[in-house]
């Protein structure tokens, strides 16, 4: 029957156009790692995954860096010391405070991140006021997971 095959045609071609849909790619995940702080001494993890069309969140990981150390953190848009404005106020990214082994983990919501866009994240002193990407503790950029 000619309308049978027809109709299983059209199938099979909405199937393979949405199993190629460039919006499968797109994960909304993204990360950065900082792997050697400068002044005082640890490593970063940052790690970002959707929670719904508007917002993200943000989860960091710090290692090895001294203990009851207050350690401030933002993500801004563009690349490593382009001292760019934070994507949200400074507030919005909950200042952490590293225990007796030096670790600490904070999350935070965050405005969901644009795929294609730049980004990175920028560990600094809570103490100054503003923190230069040079000045900062690190910088990394942020890349996007498929």
């Amino acid at each position: 029957n000619s309308s049978t095959r027809y109709t299983n045609a059209a199938v099979a071609l909405v199937l393979l156009a949405c199993a190629h849909s460039p919006a499968s790619a797109q994960s909304g995940k993204f990360v950065a790692t900082i792997q050697n702080l400068t002044t005082i001494r640890g490593a970063v993890r940052l790690t970002i995954t959707p929670e719904n069309d508007k917002q993200s969140r943000a989860k960091v990981a710090i290692q090895g860096a001294p203990f009851e150390k207050q350690i401030a953190w933002a993500i801004a848009e563009g690349r490593c010391f382009m001292n760019a404005e934070a994507i949200m106020p400074v507030a919005a990214f909950p200042t952490v405070t590293t225990r007796l082994d030096g670790s600490a983990e904070i999350s935070a919501r965050i405005t969901r991140l644009t795929s294609g866009k730049q980004y990175y994240l920028r560990i600094s002193d809570p103490q100054k006021e503003a923190v230069t990407d040079a000045a900062a503790y690190g910088c990394a950029n942020i890349s996007e997971e498929s």
